[in-house]
C-alpha cells in the first residue's frame, strides 16, 4: 500500500514530499520538516504513518522499525504488506495517487497492462468469436485489460493513425497486437509496404511509456480480390511475412506465425475466400492467446499462468 523509498523521491520532486508530509504530519511540524535531509524526513513520516496505521487500515499490520531502513543505508524500500483498508485509508489511498509523479506511482506496480488489438476483419470477427469462448473478451488474461480495434477494410496507411489514438487512451504498460496487411498486397507494390511498416513499427514505442509489439502475419487466402495471378501473390505474401517478422524479432522477439491456417485453408475459410469460419477463428484465436501470454511475461512477469 505505502513504501518509504528515499530512492524513488530523489528522482521526484519537492511537491511530492511535502504533500505528503502535510497529511501525515501535524502543521505546526511541516515547516521544520522540509528543511531537514531526506533521511532524517524518512523518519518522521515513518513514524507518523505507524502511529496513523490502527485508522487506516481494517486489519493488523506488522511494521517494521526504522532501524530496519536504517541498516539498509537509506536506500532501500520497506513496504508495508497488502492489506484491507479502513475508511480513512480508503481516503488517504486517492491522495498518496495523486501526489505522487505518475513514473513514482507506476513504480509500486498498481497499474495493470493493456492489451491493444488492432487489425481489419480478422480481429474484428475474433472479437465476436472470442466473446462465446470461456476466456471471454478478455482472451482469459485476468491481470490485463484487452481491448480490440477490428476494423472491415482496413488499410495499412490507418494503422499509425489507430495506434496513435490508442496510446492518448493507454498510459498503462502496453502490449500492441497488429495484423494487417492483407488488403494492401493488390493494391501497393511489396517492396514500398515492407518500407512502410518497417518504418511504423519503429515509431510505435515513441507513443507508449512500456511497449511490446507483436505481429500477427498475414493469412493465406483462397481468393484476393483484385489479384491478377493468385500464385505470384501468394509469394508476395510470404516474403512481406518474413521481412516483417524478421524485424519485429529483431525488437521484441513476438511473431505469430499461424502455422496451422497455412497451406491449403480452404476448410477453414467461408465461402467467400476471404473471412475464416469459426473453426479458423478459433485457430486464430489460439495463436492470439500464445503470442499475448509471452509478451505479458516480457513486459511484466504476467500471464494467463498468474491468473
Amino acid at each position: 500500500m505505502f513504501a518509504v523509498n528515499n530512492e524513488e523521491w530523489s528522482r521526484g520532486s519537492r511537491f511530492t514530499c511535502v504533500i505528503v508530509v502535510r497529511e501525515l504530519v501535524p502543521r505546526k511540524k511541516l515547516h521544520p520538516v522540509v528543511m531537514l535531509s531526506r533521511n532524517e524526513m524518512t523518519k518522521i513520516i515513518y513514524k507518523e504513518f505507524i502511529k496513523y496505521l490502527p485508522c487506516l487500515l481494517w486489519t493488523h499490520c506488522p511494521v517494521a522499525s526504522f532501524q530496519d531502513i536504517a541498516s539498509s543505508g537509506g536506500s532501500g524500500r520497506i513496504s508495508l504488506p497488502s492489506v484491507s483498508l479502513g475508511p480513512a485509508g480508503e481516503q488517504l489511498a486517492p491522495l498518496l495517487q495523486n501526489s505522487m509523479s505518475l513514473a513514482t506511482w507506476n513504480c509500486h506496480g498498481v497499474r495493470r497492462p493493456a492489451v491493444w488489438m488492432i487489425g481489419h476483419s480478422y480481429i474484428y470477427w475474433a472479437a465476436q468469436r472470442a466473446a462465446y469462448h470461456p476466456g471471454g473478451l478478455d482472451l482469459g488474461f485476468k491481470q490485463a485489460d484487452v481491448y480490440w480495434r477490428g476494423i472491415r477494410g482496413l488499410k495499412w496507411l490507418q494503422v499509425l493513425p489507430e495506434v496513435v489514438a490508442v496510446s492518448r487512451m493507454s498510459q498503462s504498460p502496453t502490449v500492441l497486437v497488429i495484423h494487417a496487411g492483407g488488403n494492401d498486397l493488390c493494391s501497393t507494390r511489396v517492396a514500398e509496404l515492407i518500407s512502410i511498416m518497417r518504418s511504423d513499427f519503429e515509431r510505435f514505442a515513441a507513443f507508449f511509456p512500456d511497449l511490446v509489439v507483436v505481429w500477427s502475419e498475414i493469412v493465406p487466402r483462397v481468393l484476393w480480390k483484385g489479384a491478377r495471378n493468385k500464385a505470384s501473390l501468394e509469394r508476395t505474401r510470404r516474403l512481406l511475412n518474413v521481412r516483417v517478422s524478421r524485424h519485429v524479432r529483431g525488437k521484441w522477439d513476438v511473431v505469430i506465425r499461424h502455422r496451422q491456417l497455412e497451406g491449403d485453408n480452404r476448410g477453414l475459410m467461408l465461402q467467400d475466400g476471404v473471412h475464416l469460419n469459426d473453426i479458423g477463428l478459433d485457430i486464430f484465436l489460439s495463436g492470439l492467446q500464445d503470442a499475448i501470454d509471452r509478451a505479458l511475461f516480457l513486459l511484466q512477469g504476467v500471464g494467463r499462468s498468474e491468473v
